[in-house]
């Protein structure tokens, strides 16, 4: 299976903010042969949660598109959370890389694809993680894990743009940051869809101009 650009927003989404998890379920219905049995069955859960609805809308599509599920919506204060049941998806956003927070990677099949599926990933990923100092004309995405982070580096190099790593920082985190004309470069050829960043992408953008 090749990965698309729809999974890899949906990887890049999962390790970003959201997550897997599994729980047993005492009494799951099983039907046998025709026959009701009450089991305990293992669950496996992907969800993601955001309070951008934009964001949960494009997961939700993804989703849909890519694996054939449709997503249960939760409200949660002022955000919103998609979660779907599958063990498929479950087990091949594993073999992706997805992971905890401490755990996620990016995997060689992502790394590897081609520039399209590289800059969706970014995109993703970045929505949910970056912070934008348009007075800095920076980009900054702070983690736990450094080895992800290094991943992402990586992914950016591919595109042509340049980024460091600083760290660690007193709370045991990274940074991974682009500056200068690499941010410009990153919002040019990468972008936003989150709104807020948006806005603040083209801050930077019209100060350029000037």
């Amino acid at each position: 299976m090749m990965v698309s650009v729809e999974e890899a927003r949906i990887h890049a989404h999962v390790c970003g903010d959201g997550y897997l998890t599994t729980y047993l379920e005492k009494r799951a219905l099983q039907i046998v042969r025709g026959r009701r049995y009450h089991r305990p069955r293992t669950r496996y859960v992907v969800g993601y949660s955001n309070s951008e609805p934009k964001l949960v809308e494009e997961f939700v599509r993804d989703v849909k598109l890519t694996y054939g599920i449709k997503c249960r919506i939760l409200t949660r204060g002022r955000y919103l959370e998609a979660r779907l049941r599958s063990k498929r998806v479950f087990m091949r956003l594993k073999e992706l890389g997805a992971g905890t927070s401490h755990e996620w990677l990016v995997g060689e099949e992502i790394i590897s694809a081609d520039e399209n599926v590289q800059r969706e990933w970014l995109r993703a990923f970045f929505d949910d993680e970056a912070r934008i100092a348009p007075t800095e004309r920076r980009i900054r995405v702070k983690s736990v894990n450094l080895r992800g982070l290094r991943l992402v580096s990586r992914m950016l190099m591919n595109l042509g743009i340049k980024s460091h790593i600083t760290g660690p920082n007193a709370d045991d985190t990274w940074y991974l940051v682009i500056t200068r004309h690499d941010v410009i470069y990153y919002i040019r050829n990468v972008g936003f869809l989150h709104p807020a960043k948006l806005r603040a992408a083209t801050v930077i953008l019209k100060e350029r101009m000037i």
